[in-house]
């Protein structure tokens, strides 16, 4: 555990001042950097850990400063007792629709970044490591005139991937079984994808999937690349590092050598550190899960800068992240957001301080060949183009929106922000009302006034200066195009195929057409959803499932919101 500790301290000290000769220099800059994060890091248990070792190297004296330069230590825990490739064909990783693989969100971040994408209605995509493919055919469904090609080690993955996408009715994807060191693909794909794969593979499919970007990106094309990053990675890993030192033969016993391990007995400022961690082993969706995102055999994370010097051996280049929230510097504190603002025109060693910073465990980075130039900063101009949707809500049931009063509003990620001025808390509430509508900027302002009962020109010039801001905070999301998705309840519903699909099968997250996962309520809302094949009207579905109407009703209201329900021409 103390190596791993240790080991941040070193990733951050050697990323700063690694190349400096002289040695009392070199401690100079070490704890003047300590020192930074100290005081600047935004979480209070990571500041008093820098502190405490801060403490201790100056009892310590020069020799524990110089060793934190030492070449990082192996692993603690030895080898895995079970064989994840020869499990990986037997058992299915579980299967996710993620919402920033999906070409809309690609495109939006691209553009929005001075990229020009290609049209994502008629594009080509890539996904390398599909698993069950239900990413590539929830985009399959959505934009029915692209085409999509999935590939993935595991035969048996890629048959459930087949039978899904029969299912689904999704005729515009294809699957290969293969090893992306052997698999050639055909032609060139303006988005590749490759989520949950880097990390977790020898040096040379690491190399394989960059060359396959490297080659097969179309000019302004964009691939998806996700990997563990250090050093934020290193404390889950000493979770794993316990686990796995206990050498258990099954994931039940990996477990129960986590569940020995006592966070009270340890150092405050280590539990502190090490509480969110020990939650994110827990929280996890299935223990099939936690088995390839932790305990696989290969779980490399990565500096940065690694990754990115990975990239230039391909022709490529890191264009942004795919989620914005993991690119602003606005919810760090202002000394630490003016440093990185200050390394703007170094993109690749501003995200390696905002790494240290933050401790980040996880990047999922979007990446351009180098013929083309990102601009490294998102374009508000751009921005304001996207369509707007959020799904924030107010915590009050009835908000007071016209008046001067604060109302709070809570983020996806549990961020609450109290707005006082109307037409934000308007736009807000309309968002969430209208829910799935996906609103451009001036329909937004002139819905917004509407349900303020007032008139206001500047309305939409107004909501241009709030939109980056509140964006990058994760209260607004932009999209390149509004699903073929319900908007409002038809007499006789429909469900997505895809859906009521993955619901058959009793899997508690299905595929939204809004190209994410919706959760399920409880098993009544599966039998719902099940029977919503057009031909029943909300009156029959009630008297069938034996529910109330008005209780059918709330249901079908939240599948609306969700997604879940087609459009009925």
């Amino acid at each position: 555990m103390t190596h791993r500790l240790q080991a941040i301290l070193r990733d951050a000290v050697v990323m700063h001042c690694g190349q400096i000769a002289d040695a009392e220099e070199r401690r100079t800059q070490a704890l003047a950097i300590l020192g930074f994060l100290a005081n600047s890091a935004p979480s209070e248990a990571y500041r008093n850990f820098v502190r405490s070792e801060m403490e201790r190297l100056a009892e310590a004296g020069a020799d524990a400063v110089d060793a934190l330069f030492d070449a990082s230590p192996g692993e603690e825990s030895g080898s895995v007792s079970w064989s994840s490739n020869a499990l990986y064909h037997e058992v299915a990783y579980p299967s996710y629709v993620h919402s920033q693989t999906h070409p809309d969100h690609l495109a939006m971040m691209s553009r929005v970044f001075g990229l020009k994408p290609a049209a994502i209605n008629k594009c080509r995509v890539l996904e390398l490591g599909c698993g069950t493919g239900y990413g590539l055919i929830a985009a399959a469904v959505d934009l029915p005139e692209s085409q999509f090609v999935g590939v993935d080690f595991s035969a048996r993955m890629i048959e459930e991937a087949k039978q899904a996408a029969l299912a689904a009715v999704a005729s515009n994807v294809t699957f290969a079984a293969a090893d992306i060191l052997s698999f050639e693909p055909e032609g060139e794909f303006d988005f590749i994808v490759a989520h949950g794969v880097y990390s977790w593979t020898p040096l040379a499919v690491r190399e394989r999937i960059l060359q396959i970007c490297g080659r097969k990106l179309a000019p302004n094309g964009v691939a998806y690349v996700s990997f563990n990053a250090r050093p934020g990675y290193h404390l889950p890993a000493i979770l794993r590092d316990f686990a796995l030192s206990a050498k258990p033969a099954t994931l039940d016993e990996a477990y129960a050598a986590l569940e020995r391990l006592d966070l009270s007995t340890m150092p405050e400022t280590w539990a502190q550190l090490l509480a969110p961690c020990a939650d994110h082993f827990w929280s996890k969706q299935s223990r099939v899960q936690v088995m390839y995102d932790e305990f696989a055999e290969i779980n490399e994370p990565f500096l940065f800068r690694e990754f990115a010097d990975a990239l230039s051996r391909h022709g490529l280049r890191y264009a942004a992240e795919a989620r914005i929230e993991d690119w602003t510097a606005n919810t760090i504190e202002p000394r630490a957001r003016q440093m990185l603002n200050d390394l703007a025109g170094d993109p690749v060693r501003r995200m390696q301080y905002r790494d240290c910073l933050r401790l980040t465990r996880f990047h999922a980075s979007l990446v351009c060949r180098d013929t083309v130039q990102p601009t490294i900063v998102p374009i508000p101009d751009i921005a304001c183009t996207m369509r707007v949707s959020t799904r924030a809500v107010p915590l009050s049931p009835d908000p007071d929106i016209k008046g001067p009063a604060k109302e709070l509003f809570e983020s996806p990620d549990g961020v609450q922000v109290a707005i006082a001025e109307p037409l934000l808390k308007a736009a807000l509430v309309v968002l969430s009302q209208q829910r799935p509508r996906r609103l451009l900027l001036g329909k937004l302002a002139i819905e917004a006034c509407k349900l303020l009962g007032v008139e206001d020109r500047a309305a939409e010039q107004k909501l241009r200066a709030w939109l980056m801001p509140f964006w990058e905070g994760g209260f607004f999301e932009l999209h390149s195009h509004m699903p073929n998705c319900a908007t409002e309840l038809n007499r006789k519903p429909v469900a997505s195929q895809f859906a009521r699909y993955a619901a058959e099968r009793g899997e508690a997250l299905v595929p939204s057409l809004l190209g994410c996962v919706a959760a399920l309520g409880d098993d009544t809302d599966r039998q719902l959803l099940l029977a919503l094949d057009g031909t029943r009207s909300q009156t029959k579905l009630a008297e069938e499932l034996g529910l109330a109407p008005e209780d059918v009703t709330r249901r079908l209201g939240q599948f609306l919101r969700m997604g879940l329900l087609e459009q009925v021409i």
